[in-house]
Parts: C-alpha cells; sequence; structure tokens
C-alpha cells in the first residue's frame, strides 16, 4: 500500500509529468552533488501525433517569478535501524505549475502541475546532496482567463520494494536547508518520519 507523508511546512501533490517531459537541462557544478544535472519539461515541444494543434508550435507564452532553489542535503534512514534504508534511487522534484487555456471540460482553463526533476542515488549513509537551481515557471496560453506560472514546492520521493515514500516541501521551508539538513526516517516501506537536523559535516 503507498501512503504518503504530509506533515507541517510540507504538501501533499505531486506533480503531473504531462507530454515531453523532461529533456532540457540546467547546469550545476561538478564535484558537489550526489545528482546529475537537473531536468527540466519541455511540455509543447512539436508532437508528431498531434501535428495541427498549434500549443505544440511555439515557445512558452507567460512566465512566473523565478525562484532558487537552494543546494539540499538530505538523509533517508531506516526508522528501525538508523542505517541506510535498502534503496539507492531518489528523485527530486521541483514543482511548478501553469495555466492551460479553456477547453471542453475546464471553460475557464485550469492549472496544469509539472516540475524540474533530479534523479540522485544516495551514498552509503542514506545521504543525497543536490545543487543549487534556478525554477523558472513558465505557461504556453496567455488569454483573457490566464493566470501566471507559479513555483509550489519542493517533493522528494523515494521508491522500494514496499512501496514509496513522498516527502513536499513547501517553498518557505527551503530557508532551511542553509544551516539544517532533512532526514527522513523510513517505517515499511511507506510511512516517514521527517525532522530538521543539523548538518552531518562529514558528507
Amino acid at each position: 500500500m503507498v501512503k504518503s507523508l504530509v506533515v507541517a511546512g510540507f504538501l501533499f501533490a505531486l506533480p503531473f509529468a504531462g507530454p515531453g517531459v523532461a529533456v532540457g537541462t540546467s547546469g550545476q557544478s561538478a564535484g558537489t552533488s550526489t545528482c546529475p544535472l537537473w531536468n527540466e519539461p519541455l511540455i509543447y515541444e512539436h508532437r508528431v501525433d498531434e501535428p495541427d494543434n498549434p500549443l505544440y508550435h511555439h515557445p512558452p507564452m507567460t512566465f512566473g517569478e523565478k525562484r532558487v532553489v537552494p543546494a539540499m542535503q538530505i538523509k533517508l534512514l531506516d526508522a528501525e535501524t538508523g542505517r541506510k534504508i535498502d534503496s539507492d534511487d531518489v528523485r527530486v522534484i521541483a514543482n511548478w505549475r501553469w495555466f492551460q487555456p479553456p477547453g471542453p471540460k475546464h471553460p475557464r482553463g485550469t492549472w496544469t502541475e509539472t516540475g524540474d526533476t533530479l534523479g540522485c542515488r544516495m551514498n552509503s549513509a542514506g545521504e543525497i546532496k543536490t545543487a543549487a537551481h534556478e525554477v523558472r515557471p513558465r505557461g504556453w496560453y496567455d488569454g483573457k482567463y490566464m493566470r501566471r506560472p507559479e513555483f509550489t514546492g519542493i517533493a522528494i520521493v523515494e521508491v522500494n520494494g514496499d512501496g514509496h515514500v513522498r516527502v513536499a516541501l513547501k517553498p518557505e521551508a527551503l530557508d532551511r536547508f542553509g544551516e539544517s539538513e532533512l532526514v527522513i526516517r523510513v517505517t515499511d516501506g511507506s510511512r516517514a518520519a521527517v525532522s530538521w537536523e543539523p548538518k552531518d559535516t562529514r558528507f
């Protein structure tokens, strides 16, 4: 059974990947991260399966406020043993959303969730470290009902044989990464407790 974690200062939404996911990248300095480059979704690139859809033939039309996600240090531990969980891969998502144009189901338009993604591998201590990243919310509709695209927070997802653990941070919680690391203690593969703790300077 898959369970989701919601605690104070946290969100509950995962991004909708949408078409054309994750082919753009943004730079980060080598040697400072256990993760490769951030992948940015190019949602509306040319689609051969919808050649007559005008939405797939132009660059973004609207832009929201840019947000720099700070470098993050995150640790995932087995709650019973205090050791690294039995998994190596973690996904980090910088969530943002844009407003789709009106359609039959949504005559006044609707929000669509997406996000910049980062695939990470934990070290032997169960830690990952991400480089800082600038999120650039953008949208492909600039009509009567348009709303500005916006950054909505960070999600951390770990998938294992028993399910998955998901933790989502609101934008205002990200400043805590300056002095702290986020520690996620996992029970039964799908339940978690979260705490902010002083950074492990050995990492």
